[in-house]
């Protein structure tokens, strides 16, 4: 993903090159710092305790099957429900199935 991500960062800073060298090297240095502070071992750690006990976050679940938004949050939602928002977990999570169908299926 980080590469992926670096590769559309250059193609913006290339077509937008009114951007001053400054800012570019500013962004980069914010970016190598949140890459460098995030890994997949500390995911366990951010958030509340309602994704202990999977063995495999759903974020990182979500982010490796390079799920759309609305489907990430579906999932999200679902398996959070028990541990966290209980019914309003639930109906977050329909409310996400909705918008597929409307976006998809309308």
């Amino acid at each position: 993903m980080k590469e992926k991500l670096s590769e559309m960062l250059v193609k913006f800073f290339e077509e937008n090159k009114d951007i001053p060298k400054e800012t570019v090297e500013e962004f980069q240095t914010v970016l190598n710092k949140v890459y460098n502070h995030a890994s997949d071992d500390n995911l366990w750690d951010k958030g509340g305790d309602h994704y202990k006990d999977f063995k495999i976050q759903p974020s990182q679940f979500i982010n490796k099957n390079e799920l759309p938004f609305a489907e990430g949050n579906v999932i999200k939602y679902i398996c959070r429900h028990a541990k966290k928002g209980k019914k309003e977990d639930i109906l977050k999570a329909i409310h996400y199935c909705e918008m597929i169908i409307e976006r998809d299926y309308e």
